[in-house]
C-alpha cells in the first residue's frame, strides 16, 4: 500500500508541470490563431506564417504529452530509482 501511494505522490509533479505547459501553449496557440477567424483579410503570406507557428506549437504540445506518458511509465515501473545509481 505504501508503495502505491509513493508512486502516486511522485506522479503529481510531472502531471502538474505538463498541465501548466500545455495550458500556456494552448492559450498562446489560441491567441495566435485568433486572427485567422478574420478570413476576409486576404493576406495569404501572413496566414501561412501563422499556420506554421501553430504547427510548431502543436508539435511542442504533442512532445510534452509524449514525455509525460514516458515519465509516468518510468515511475510506474520504478525506473527512477535505477537512475540514481549513476
Amino acid at each position: 500500500m505504501r508503495d502505491n501511494s509513493e508512486k502516486r505522490r511522485k506522479k503529481v509533479a510531472p502531471l502538474l508541470c505538463a498541465v501548466v505547459v500545455v495550458v500556456f501553449l494552448g492559450l498562446f496557440l489560441g491567441a495566435l490563431l485568433l486572427p485567422l477567424l478574420d478570413v476576409g483579410s486576404g493576406d495569404g503570406g501572413a496566414v501561412v506564417i501563422l499556420i506554421l507557428y501553430a504547427l510548431v506549437l502543436l508539435a511542442v504540445i504533442v512532445g510534452v504529452v509524449i514525455a509525460l506518458i514516458q515519465r509516468l511509465r518510468e515511475i510506474e515501473r520504478g525506473e527512477e530509482e535505477d537512475a540514481r545509481k549513476y
